[in-house]
Parts: structure tokens; C-alpha cells; sequence
């Protein structure tokens, strides 16, 4: 069965990075403007085909950006380049702007409220006994808040539950199982992970009793139907000719949906060449108060995405997936690349709100090692013999044996 294709435009990434009273950036511009000039690259490259889509760009250029700060050379440049990072690396500051402002809900009652529900959380599982660089681990525990942990990935369903349940925890067990079975791979070095759960509510509810059903209709014809919430009030509009947009806000104007919803039924591809091809650039200065007649499908679903090839062939990311990358800045111990990024993602709208969660999982690997045996034991703890030798040219100079050290 076809399912609904709606533009949901990852609210997430898009809204959290703007200041609620001016819709500015609150991290000096460049890093949301990075955020959302991946996301358009990422939506652009994964928009085929008629089915649902929603990702969180902000999580996967995270889990991107944590393995980018131990790449160097080229690899570092391609990586930067396709996260549109330029010279930024403040991640701090950036997730202290993602904070939610708090309000009184009750102007009656001394109590503090969240105007939305954000946690992000990132974390870092190396290969027991594999030498990682200080520098690297280091950086990740203090601006990412990833310190490392170590974990057997020879032992391949411990190590993926162990990933599995840090994920599922952190979205509030809305995304599970996001490392599939058969991984990860033996020859996994070091996985990197984020995860991000948003709730919130809508500023102005859409009433239950408003909500009928009603056709939705399918990009290739014909319509299903669909539990459609409607709502008359103020909203910020714009007429982008291909397309309306209205911005939903949530409460206290701290986030926000925006719909971009195309004026000619069936043709979502000119909407999204027209947004992705930066032909709609600075759609957000258009949008204005009017009053709105909005209907808006109540929708639930999850998405499971393997970035892989994604990022190599359509991206331009090829080279931190080959074995010639470099990534020196993590370990010296052998060549390491990138060779997996999975991503899921959870989104449910209905007339109280959103709730949205996703996690990227990246993986880096390694040529095979070889199998490590026990260690030998030489414990002397009896008599031995020793010798003292000049090493390049093979000359004992001293030898001896010790039969009783205490003599």
C-alpha cells in the first residue's frame, strides 16, 4: 500500500537551531545555517521514490562530526565540506543554544516549565585493548560529552545489544533495534552514536472534536483516507508561488512546524527541487501573521536509513570510507575508515503536539587483526640465567644466572 508522502522537513533540526523571538541563530549563524544546508543536501539525496521520510540531519551530522575531529588531510576537508562546517567546531555552543527557555505555566504557582522536551546525547564504545589517541578520546569526552567505553565487538550480539539499549534508553524507547542482526562487523575499531528526543506542544491545540476523516490524496493518484486535525487561527504564512508555508508553533513560540505544502496536488517534486536547489532561500523572512485555515493528517511512523552509500555516491563523502582514509588523529595503530552509518528515526503528530526521536550509529573498521592469543607467563620466581648484550652488534657483554636474589 502507498504510503503518505508529507514534508515534515525534519522539524527537529530545522526549528531548534532558531531563537524563538527573532528566529535568528543563537550559535552566530554559521553553525545552524551548517545544519540546515546538510539537511537540504541529505533530503535532497534521499527524496526518491513516493514512500514517508523523516530523518534528523542534526544527528547524523553530529555523529559525522564527532568522527571528523579524528580525520586529517583530505579526509578532514571532505567531511567538513560536505557538513558545510567551514572553520566551526563549537559544538558546546551550539548545544547549549538547543536548550529549551523555560516559562510559568501557572502565572499563580512559583514553578518553572520546559516550552519543549530536547535531550541529545552522544556516546563512544572502542575495541578492548585498541590504543585510541588521548587528544581524540579526550576532545570527544569534554565537547561532545562522549567518554569512552570499551566493549569486545569480536563478541557481536553483546556488542550490539550493549548499542541497541543506550540507544532505545536515550529516545525514551521510541527507536530500538537500530543496529540490525549480523553486526557490527568483528573488524569494528570504534562506534560513534547520537541520539535526540524532542517533545512539545502545540501553542494552540487542534480540538478533538475537529478532527474528521478524510481524503488524503497519494502522489500517484487516487487517495486514502486519514484522521485530518483542523484548526482556523493566526498563523505565519507565506505564498512561496510553488507552495504555501505555514508555521505551526509549539508552546510558548520556542519551536515550531513549518508545512510547505505545494499548490498543485501531486507535484511535490517542483516544491522539493524548488527547496533543495536554493530557489525558495529566505522563505523564512516571507512568512507573516494571517489568519489560516489549516488541516494537518494526524501521522505515526518510523524510518530506518543505511547512510552509507547515501553519503559516499550522492554526498560526495567517499574518501572516509575507503581504506585510504586518514583518520591518524584517532590511532596510529592501523589504517581505520568509516564503514557503516545507520540512522532511525520516530516521528508522531496528533492534535496535542509532536514527538519525534532518532539516532545515528557510525562505525569504524579496520583491516583484520590477528587473533589474539594468551599472554606468555615468565614469572621468575626461580633461578634463571641473564645476559647483558651490545644489541647492533650481537656482543654479550655480561652474562650471569640468579639462583638466590637475596643472597
Amino acid at each position: 500500500m502507498k504510503t503518505i508522502s508529507f514534508l515534515a522537513l525534519a522539524a527537529l533540526a530545522f526549528c531548534g537551531l532558531v531563537s524563538p523571538a527573532s528566529g535568528e541563530a543563537t550559535a552566530g549563524n554559521t553553525l545552524p545555517a551548517s545544519n540546515n544546508a546538510f539537511a537540504l543536501d541529505l533530503y535532497g539525496a534521499i527524496r526518491e521514490g513516493d514512500h514517508n521520510i523523516f530523518v534528523s540531519p542534526y544527528s547524523i551530522s553530529v555523529a559525522l562530526w564527532m568522527a571528523s575531529t579524528g580525520a586529517r588531510t583530505e579526509t578532514a576537508q571532505q567531511m567538513r565540506r560536505v557538513l558545510h562546517l567551514g572553520t566551526v567546531s563549537d559544538y558546546p555552543a551550539l548545544a547549549k543554544a538547543l536548550k529549551p527557555p523555560v516559562y510559568r505555566p501557572d502565572p499563580g504557582v512559583f514553578k518553572l516549565a520546559d516550552a519543549y522536551e530536547l535531550s541529545v546525547a552522544n556516546a563512544l564504545w572502542g575495541q578492548q585493548g585498541y590504543p585510541f589517541k588521548r587528544d581524540f578520546l579526550g576532545g570527544l569526552a569534554k565537547d561532545f560529552g562522549a567518554p569512552l567505553q570499551r566493549i569486545d565487538f569480536h563478541k557481536q550480539e553483546a556488542a550490539r545489544k550493549a548499542i541497541n539499549d543506550w540507544v532505545e534508553a536515550n529516545t525514551r524507547g521510541k527507536i530500538k533495534d537500530i543496529v540490525p542482526a549480523g553486526m557490527p562487523d568483528p573488524d569494528t575499531r570504534l562506534t560513534l552514536a547520537n541520539a535526540i528526543y524532542f517533545k512539545a506542544n502545540w501553542k494552540d491545540k487542534f480540538y478533538d472534536r475537529a478532527t474528521k476523516e478524510g481524503d488524503f490524496t497519494l502522489l500517484g493518484g487516487g487517495s486514502v483516507k486519514a484522521r485530518l486535525m483542523h484548526r482556523v487561527d493566526n498563523y505565519r504564512y507565506a505564498d512561496l508561488g510553488v507552495a504555501h508555508a505555514v508555521e505551526l508553533p509549539y508552546k510558548k513560540d520556542a519551536s515550531s512546524m513549518v508545512v510547505f505544502l505545494p499548490k498543485k496536488r501531486g507535484d511535490l517534486a517542483s516544491l522539493e527541487r524548488a527547496l533543495c536547489g536554493g530557489e525558495l532561500r529566505g522563505w523564512e523572512k516571507k512568512l507573516a501573521s494571517r489568519r489560516v485555515d489549516v488541516k494537518l493528517p494526524k501521522f505515526k511512523f518510523t524510518q530506518s536509513l543505511d547512510l552509507t552509500d547515501t553519503l559516499q555516491k550522492k554526498l560526495g563523502m567517499g574518501l572516509p570510507f575507503r581504506d585510504e582514509a586518514d583518520f591518524s588523529g584517532m590511532t596510529d595503530a592501523e589504517k581505520i575508515w568509516i564503514g557503516a552509518v545507520l540512522h532511525k528515526a520516530f516521528i508522531a503528530v496528533d492534535e496535542e503536539g509532536t514527538e519525534a526521536a532518532a539516532a545515528t550509529v557510525l562505525m569504524m573498521v579496520g583491516r583484520a587483526m590477528a587473533p589474539q592469543t594468551p599472554p606468555v607467563v615468565v614469572h621468575a620466581d626461580h633461578p634463571f640465567v641473564f645476559l647483558i648484550r651490545h644489541r647492533s652488534t650481537g656482543t654479550i657483554l655480561f652474562m650471569g644466572r640468579v639462583t638466590d636474589p637475596s643472597a
